[in-house]
């Protein structure tokens, strides 16, 4: 049986003469095999099996000479010994346990492939897998993970699936080998979502013929589904939608709006458009837009006209 051993018995021989004069055994190749003066042959070292199937040495038995008579002689004889393997090792995975997918991955798509080999060289590895089923199938012989159904990060950002590998060593009655280990799917970004903001219309109103200094005028709420350079957002304001009076400010990175100076009361109500879009790839844009009213305010107390105080 394939392993490490020490002095392990293989064979027993007796070596006579006919000739009545004594004699000597001896073994090839030593080491590893060895034979004490008893003719025990024992075997010290590693068998393995992948590297030999059988092992063989020669056991020769030699006479002494006599004098006057030709040189000694000797009888040889073969060993052959049958090895049995061992599983000894349990399979190993050698692909990495965590996998990046993007969520615009298409059904069927090889998403990961999971890679494993059995030290002791023996049994074709196959792949299982009870998880998420509904989302992704696992070829049992390639270890080929496909996507079975749509991802969407925002729903779902990480998979956890038990993978199990068997070494199917079920050579000469073995018991296979298994190993299991969690290999975690990562769902990653794709620019699929646009800005949301929590209003989309505002009416604000401004005093007319009275100086404004950094008046607040609007405080654009907006976010974004999507992560890092998806959901940055800049605002962005259509100068044509603008009044020709006072001068008006727009905080690309906040979506803070507003003005500096004066509007007289001739002035008419504006609906100033604002844009707000990511800088991811593919840029999604939604607009905002903001009415603004003017009120005439003209420091005069109301009056009755003359022709009605009778």
């Amino acid at each position: 049986m394939e392993g490490n051993h020490t002095s392990l018995s293989i064979q027993s021989y007796t070596c006579t003469d006919a000739d009545g004069g004594t004699t000597s055994l001896s073994v090839s190749p030593a080491p590893p095999f060895a034979i004490n003066s008893n003719g025990d042959v024992t075997f010290s070292g590693i068998i393995d099996y992948e590297e030999a199937t059988v092992l063989s040495a020669t056991v020769t038995c030699t006479d002494s000479s006599v004098a006057g008579a030709d040189s000694p002689l000797s009888t040889t004889g073969t060993i052959s010994i049958s090895v049995l393997p061992v599983n000894f090792h349990d399979p190993v995975i050698t692909s990495p346990l965590a996998f990046n997918v993007s969520e615009g991955s298409s059904v069927g798509d090889v998403i990961a492939t999971i890679t494993a080999y059995d030290p002791d060289m023996r049994g074709s590895i196959t792949y299982q897998t009870s998880s998420h089923s509904s989302l992704a199938t696992l070829n049992a012989n390639t270890g080929q993970l496909a996507l079975a159904s749509t991802l969407d990060r925002e729903t779902t950002s990480e998979y956890d699936f038990e993978i199990t590998v068997s070494d199917n060593d079920d050579i000469q009655g073995l018991t296979p080998k298994t190993t299991s280990a969690t290999v975690t799917l990562i769902v990653t970004d794709i620019n699929d979502h646009s800005p949301s903001c929590d209003v989309t219309l505002q009416t604000v109103t401004i005093l007319a013929n009275t100086y404004n200094q950094s008046l607040s005028l609007f405080n654009a709420s907006c976010t974004d589904s999507d992560i890092g350079v998806n959901a940055v957002l800049r605002y962005t304001v259509d100068q044509s939608t603008l009044p020709t009076e006072g001068t008006f400010y727009l905080n690309e990175s906040t979506g803070s709006f507003s003005m500096n100076g004066t509007i007289s009361k001739s002035s008419t109500g504006s609906i100033v458009a604002i844009s707000v879009s990511d800088l991811g790839t593919n840029p999604v844009s939604n607009p905002v837009l903001i009415q603004l009213i003017f009120n005439v305010f003209t420091g005069n107390e109301p009056r009755f006209e003359p022709n009605y105080l009778n």
